[in-house]
């Protein structure tokens, strides 16, 4: 057995062990884990129970393998890899991992490095809220909100040089008696 359930898993190279090890932190995948609890978790998670479906019936690239629920995803023309299926419970952890351990990444690395190993429903709407909600990212943000230019005034030299003149209606028509201006 690899010192990484995960790896095991999914077939990991070295050069993927990073995240792999802070994956690792999320539970489902500790060294002598037998996955029980996170296969409880995939089983109880509705979001997911289009994709249980599928699995059962190993469609869309969708297959039980250990336990554990994987969509095997095309890495090239020719190669794939199976990407663990995450319940919504392991979710928040895994975005941690993800952005604020990997130096506050930006939306397209942080999906690029997630969704090399996971996978669930709206994933790529949940990596784009939890990255523009960063509060540290908003701090940070080279993108700040622009100020209006400032306009200069024009500089009048005689009395009613420029007149201007607020107009409104048709306003409604008032019963007979009512103050009106």
């Amino acid at each position: 057995m690899s010192r990484n359930p995960l790896e095991e898993l999914l077939q990991l190279s070295g050069e993927e062990a990073r995240l792999c090890e802070l994956a690792s932190e999320i539970g489902p995948v500790k060294e002598g884990s037998d996955g029980v609890e996170f296969r409880n978790e995939l089983l109880k998670d509705e979001s997911l129970k289009d994709w249980r479906e599928l699995g059962k019936r190993n469609e869309r690239g969708f297959k039980w393998k250990k336990n554990m629920l994987v969509r095997c995803m095309y890495v090239t023309w020719e190669q794939f890899r199976d990407v663990l299926v995450l319940p919504r419970s392991y979710r928040a952890r895994v975005l941690e991992l993800g952005h604020e351990r990997n130096g506050h990444l930006g939306v397209e690395k942080v999906n690029a490095m997630i969704a090399r190993y996971f996978v669930w429903p709206g994933m790529a709407r949940d990596i784009v809220d939890h990255c523009t909600s960063c509060v540290v990212c908003q701090r940070r943000s080279k993108h700040k909100p622009r100020r209006a230019p400032a306009v200069e005034r024009p500089v009048f030299t005689e009395p009613f040089e420029l007149v201007a003149i607020d107009l409104v209606g048709p306003l409604p028509k008032v019963r007979v008696g009512v103050d009106t201006y």
